[in-house]
């Protein structure tokens, strides 16, 4: 990917979003850092939803409210990935 020429001078990152409870030392911290050997990287942001949801809920939020556009084709185009193939006997 190229960065467009208007964001040059932004700093770039390379960021991996999960739903996991992921993180290297078994934290509960959402958003952290690690070291890597990539061509273009040395560190990779990581963003784990599922610790950013329990950091809320343990600091008292009752309900999180989530706009998806379009969710029923996201849903519809998932399913082609998870539907179990056919089984002739």
């Amino acid at each position: 990917m190229s960065v467009p020429s208007s964001h040059k001078e932004y700093t770039r990152k390379a960021l991996l979003c999960f739903w996991e409870d992921l993180h290297p030392k078994g934290e509960s911290t959402p958003l952290f850092e690690v070291e890597i050997d990539g061509k273009y990287f040395n560190k990779l942001t990581i963003f784990s939803m599922s610790n950013y949801v329990n950091e809320l809920i343990a600091t008292g939020t009752e309900y999180i409210e989530i706009e998806m556009p379009d969710a029923d084709a996201r849903i519809d185009w998932l399913k082609k990935f998870m539907t179990a193939p056919s089984v002739v006997v």
